[in-house]
């Protein structure tokens, strides 16, 4: 009965310890950023003409801005945000189309390039602009009627 209690405690200290470890696989030593700080950092980017640009880097993670307003679409934006969803390096944090900016990060541990993901994304805004010329006017009302879920509240 001492033994199994042990072992059960044991079991526990040990599960614990793994999954703090795994937790702290994707963290920095720096300290958090907020979603404020980067929308701040996203302001006094110059885009220089590119769809997106990083804005910050730390120790794990690379944040970058898409820049909202060189886009007139809101098709293209919602469609550029649905293709970053299955994209395994891109992670959406800011998927406010109605801002100016959307946020994204990319873990540096996956080895991507700035100018990578750039062209990543741009190459979503170019696929969601040729989505958007093969539709209609009716075709695009009922897209957008089903895509509710991206305006604000």
């Amino acid at each position: 009965m001492k033994l199994r209690l042990i072992l059960t405690l044991l079991s526990i200290v040990m599960l614990s310890s793994v999954t703090f470890t795994q937790n702290n696989k994707y963290l920095g030593n720096e300290k958090d950023i907020s979603g404020s700080e980067l929308f701040a950092k996203a302001q006094s980017i110059n885009f220089q003409g590119q769809i997106a640009k990083a804005i910050f880097s730390d120790e794990k993670n690379t944040y970058f801005a898409l820049d909202n307003t060189s886009i007139e679409s809101r098709y293209v934006k919602i469609r550029i945000l649905e293709q970053s969803y299955s994209d395994k390096f891109l992670v959406n944090i800011g998927p406010d189309i109605d801002s100016g900016y959307m946020l994204f990060l990319v873990n540096n541990s996956l080895k991507k390039s700035q100018e990578d993901i750039v062209n990543l994304i741009d190459t979503f805004r170019v696929a969601a602009v040729k989505e958007e010329a093969s539709m209609n006017e009716e075709a695009m009302k009922l897209w957008l009627s089903k895509h509710k879920k991206f305006s604000k509240k």
